[in-house]
Formats: C-alpha cells, structure tokens, sequence
C-alpha cells in the first residue's frame, strides 16, 4: 500500500488496449492505483519483484511466461509471499482455472468482465472483508432463490440450491456445467443429466418471469440490467458470483 493509502495494482496482459482502460479506470478510484504495467509474463515477474504490488491482475494466456509458470515463479521469489493475484482467461478452461487456484491465486474470472465487479472483487480481496457472523453460503443461497421466488418443493429449487452452493463455497469457477449436473446427479442417484438440465431451465425461466427486486438487484451486480435469458451455464455462474459479493463470502 501506498503512503497515501491506496491498494497497488500491477496489469499484466498483453493487450495494450484493455491495460489502458484499466489503468485509466484503477486511477480513478479513490482507494486503487496502478503502480506498473507489463505486457509479457516475464515482464510482470520482473515488475512484480521490483514493485511488491498488492495485487497482481494477470492474463493467464501471457507471452514469455504462462500464467501457470508466473505463479510458480513468484511462490519461490522470497518477499512476495503477501502479493495476491487475481488472474483471467478469455477462454473457459476448467482445468486451467483449478491449476491456477492450486498455484495459490485468489480467483480467476473469464473475459470480458464488469469493471464494477471487478473493483468489487479487487476490495474483497484486498480489504480480507468478512461476512456477517451469521451469512453463511448455505443461508445467502437460500436467501436468494426465495427473493427470486422459486418454490421449495419444485425439484428445480432442489438442484438449483446445490449447484449454486457449490459454486458459491468453491468460488464459482472451475467446472463446466456438464460437470456440475453430473455432480447432481451422483447427489441424487440419477443415471442421467437430461432431467437436471431441464428442471434448473424451467426455474431459470419462471425467475426471468417473475422478475423479482432481489433478482433485478443480482443482475445488476453481473452488470446484466436488462437481460432477459441466459443459458443454464450463465446464470448459475452469474448469479454465485454475485452472491459472493453481495454476501462478501
């Protein structure tokens, strides 16, 4: 942290074009700054060595050095055991995502992404926010798909509440949605996804319908204002993040 009191950020991405807008968008905030810029993942471990950032912003597909490598770079770099890094895919890969969490980052989010959110994201993280005492992930689920409105004694209430609390406890991130229905269905003892699918469709469209205050207010968290569909995949994975930050879980 600066003697001024703002969080250092250090971008690495080699798009030129979205590290401008960053940078402009973290100087604007009254508590964030960009401290450097890199645009090749040897770069950033150089920069990140030199300048000790409270939070790296990093590309996981970065030339010179993968976002893979940079992680295992920077845990064997003594007196960078307190910078955090936060990374980013423009690609939906399940099992690069959960790499970099074994790696030590503190998330991982897909391209593109809200600039709210993203602050949102950087301030939970850097400011180690807690959760009410009494807001658990199992409570903020529930709390949810009652103000959405979805009935208790539907089954989609059923696979709709599991799948988002896994994604709410395991930080939204590393699972297709195939591989969530398939945990379902071992839950349930069901030999096929088909009717998981198809029930958690049906809630999806009645939430859509009903369009709920608490549902317009997650959606206006995803910075989604507006929408009016969104595949399975999408909501599930919209609506826990969302969750986690209305929540700060």
């Amino acid at each position: 942290m600066r003697e001024d009191g703002k969080y250092r950020i250090l971008l690495a991405d080699d798009d030129r074009g979205l590290c401008a807008v960053l940078q402009a968008y973290l100087d604007l905030q009254p508590d964030l700054c960009c401290c450097a810029v890199a645009y090749n993942g040897l770069h950033a471990l150089e920069k990140t060595r030199q300048q000790k950032p409270d939070l790296v912003l990093l590309d996981i597909q970065m030339p010179g050095l993968n976002g893979a490598d940079f992680m295992a770079e920077l845990s064997s770099s003594p007196g960078l055991s307190e910078v955090r890094v936060l990374a980013f895919t423009a690609y939906d890969q399940a099992l690069v995502t959960r790499e970099m969490l074994r790696l030590g980052a503190c998330g991982v989010l897909q391209k593109p992404y809200p600039l709210e959110m993203l602050m949102r994201r950087i301030r939970s993280l850097l400011q180690n926010r807690q959760p009410a005492q009494d807001m658990t992930p199992q409570r903020a689920v529930a709390t949810a798909l009652l103000g959405f409105g979805v009935p208790t004694d539907h089954v989609g209430y059923c696979y709709l509440q599991q799948i988002l609390l896994l994604l709410v406890e395991e930080g939204a991130q590393g699972y297709t949605i195939e591989e969530l229905y398939h945990r379902i269905c071992k839950m349930h003892g069901l030999s096929g996804s088909g009717s998981v699918e198809r029930a958690i469709r049906e809630e999806v469209k009645r939430i859509f319908k009903a369009a709920s205050p608490e549902f317009k207010e997650l959606l206006h968290l995803a910075r989604r204002d507006g929408v009016r569909h969104l595949s399975n995949g999408e909501f599930l994975t919209l609506m826990a993040q969302a969750i986690r930050l209305k929540y700060m879980l």
